[in-house]
C-alpha cells in the first residue's frame, strides 16, 4: 500500500510539465507523456570494430568472451559487434543507443547533457513509466521497479544544512 501511495505521488508530482512563455504571463501545463520527445545516448567506449553478418561469425573471430552485447546496424544486412579493446588498433568510439538500449545494456547510466538538453524531463518519464508500472509497454523492459527520484541540487542542500547544524 506504501508503494502504490508513492507511485500515485510520483504519477501526480511528474504528471504534467509545466511550460513557461514570454508572450503570456501564466504558465502552460501539458501532460508529460504527450509532449516528451524520446532521446538517444551517445555510449563512449575505446573499442575494437569488426564487420560481421551474424553474432556467431563475430564470436568464432573475436572468442565468445570478446563480443560486447551491444549490436547495431551500420547498413542493411552488416551488424557491427564491439569489443573492448587490449591491442593498439583500439580506437574512441561512439554508439548512439536508444534509452531502452542504454538501459538493457548497463546496469549503471550517468545521464550528462548540457543545460536544457532533457535530462531531468527524461528521468521524470522514467519515473512516470515504472510508477505507471508501463515499462513493458514504452521500454520493451520486462522489470517492475520502484523508481526513487532524487534531486541533486536537492541533496546538495541537504548536505549543507547537515554540515552546518552538525558543524
Amino acid at each position: 500500500a506504501i508503494a502504490d501511495d508513492y507511485r500515485k505521488h510520483l504519477v501526480d508530482r511528474f504528471g504534467k510539465l509545466t511550460l513557461y512563455s514570454l508572450s503570456s504571463d501564466q504558465p502552460i501545463a501539458v501532460d508529460l507523456e504527450q509532449v516528451f520527445v524520446k532521446l538517444t545516448a551517445t555510449e563512449r567506449r575505446t573499442a575494437w570494430h569488426g564487420d560481421f553478418n551474424s553474432r556467431e561469425e563475430a564470436e568464432k573471430f573475436l572468442g565468445a568472451d570478446l563480443v560486447v552485447l551491444h549490436r547495431y546496424r551500420d547498413a542493411p544486412g552488416v551488424a557491427r559487434y564491439e569489443r573492448v579493446a587490449t591491442a593498439k588498433s583500439a580506437q574512441e568510439v561512439e554508439t548512439t543507443l536508444t534509452l531502452p538500449e542504454a538501459l538493457r545494456a548497463q546496469a549503471h547510466l550517468a545521464i550528462i547533457g548540457a543545460p536544457g538538453a532533457g535530462k531531468t524531463t527524461a528521468l521524470k518519464w522514467l519515473a512516470l513509466a515504472y510508477a505507471r508500472q508501463q515499462v513493458k509497454e514504452r521500454l520493451d523492459l520486462e522489470e517492475d521497479r520502484l523508481p526513487l527520484f532524487v534531486a541533486l541540487r536537492d541533496f546538495n542542500r541537504f548536505l549543507d544544512c547537515l554540515e552546518k547544524t552538525s558543524g
